[in-house]
C-alpha cells in the first residue's frame, strides 16, 4: 500500500538545502538507512517509513514534510480529534 501511495505522491521528508548544515544527525538516526550519510539533503522514499526521526532531530528544522495532501490530513485530523467524543454503541 504504501508503494502505491508514492507513487502517486511524495510521502518523504524534504530538505531546505538553504538550512540543512550537513551535520548528518538525520542519517544517523534513520532506522532503515534512507537518509544517504554521504549527502544528507538525499532521501531514499522507498526505503524511507515516514517515521519523522530526522525531521525531530534536526536542530536547523531543515527536514521537513512538504507534501501539501500531507498537511491536510494533519489538519483534517487536528479538526476531528479536537474534542473528546463519547462512546457510542452500534447495533
Amino acid at each position: 500500500m504504501i508503494k502505491k501511495a508514492r507513487s502517486v505522491v511524495a510521502l518523504t521528508p524534504e530538505t531546505d538545502t538553504s538550512k540543512c548544515t550537513q551535520c548528518g544527525q538525520c542519517a544517523e538516526v534513520c532506522p532503515t538507512g534512507a537518509v544517504s550519510p554521504d549527502d544528507v539533503t538525499q532521501t531514499d522514499r522507498w526505503k524511507c517509513l515516514i517515521c519523522f526521526a530526522c525531521v525531530k532531530i534536526c536542530p536547523e528544522e531543515a527536514r521537513q514534510m512538504n507534501e501539501p495532501n500531507f498537511q491536510s490530513a494533519i489538519q483534517a485530523l487536528q479538526q476531528n480529534c479536537r474534542d473528546r467524543k463519547e462512546p457510542e454503541i452500534f447495533l
